[in-house]
């Protein structure tokens, strides 16, 4: 089954709770600035998948996981339980 995500927006100062989260996971979470108030991040499992989202604190960012491969779901459900992302139509 396949699921496309869409990344919340979610405010600079409650980030950091969802990067402990993933770092205490054993996931590694590198993040630089983009354009208009975007953050970029890497999210790896340190098995060979990885992840590129972009989070906003106004809007949300879809993510399309057609080409996502067994891992990058594993990663994406994850970050769902966390509430990071959800799933989208």
């Amino acid at each position: 089954m396949e699921t496309n995500y869409r990344m919340r927006p979610i405010a600079a100062e409650i980030t950091h709770g969802w990067i402990a989260r993933a770092l205490s996971s054993k996931f590694r979470v590198t993040y630089s600035s983009g354009r208009f108030g975007d953050t970029h991040y890497v999210i790896k499992d340190g098995v060979g998948g990885h992840v590129v989202l972009t989070q906003n604190t106004k809007n949300g960012r879809n993510v399309d996981a057609s080409l996502f491969s067994p891992l990058q779901h594993a990663i994406m459900e994850k970050l769902q339980g966390w509430g990071l992302v959800v799933a989208a139509e």
